[in-house]
């Protein structure tokens, strides 16, 4: 049985620095049995240390798109430069690969229909219908 915990369900248009504020919801991420992250916006480490979770117990992230409430940057750089025994491996669109620099990741660019493994978990990068910031960057399920 797999366990998921949702660390944020928020909308893009909250203000990230009232997180933790009674009806301020923190951005999206989710954390799939304690290690593999789907998503990373603004209050994801935040988040993270509110469950009592190491970050270097993250092994894989997963970036649906590159929309600020689902994806920043710096917080991979920062997910993946914690004590951690192993590089944090990212997956995401070859735009979001691009804008992940940390000697401590390694990025696997996704586009629609890609399959891959992380664990136990078999996984299928789907389309989805998301307007996005670049024409030819593409978001997933």
């Amino acid at each position: 049985m797999a366990e998921l915990l949702f660390l944020g369900t928020g909308a893009a248009d909250y203000d990230w620095n009232h997180y933790g504020e009674p009806g301020v919801l923190g951005s999206t991420a989710t954390l799939l049995d304690g290690h593999i992250l789907f998503d990373c916006g603004p209050t994801t480490l935040k988040s993270i240390e509110r469950f009592g979770i190491s970050p270097a117990d993250i092994t894989d992230l997963v970036l649906t798109h590159n929309h600020e409430d689902h994806f920043n940057p710096a917080l991979v750089t920062a997910l993946a430069g914690h004590s951690r025994k192993h590089p944090l491996n990212f997956r995401g669109s070859p735009q979001a690969c691009a804008l992940v620099e940390s000697p401590n990741c390694i990025c696997h660019p996704l586009t629609a229909g890609d399959r891959f493994s992380i664990g136990k978990f078999q996984l299928t990068a789907l389309p989805a219908s998301h307007v996005l910031n670049t024409p030819d960057e593409e978001a997933f399920h």
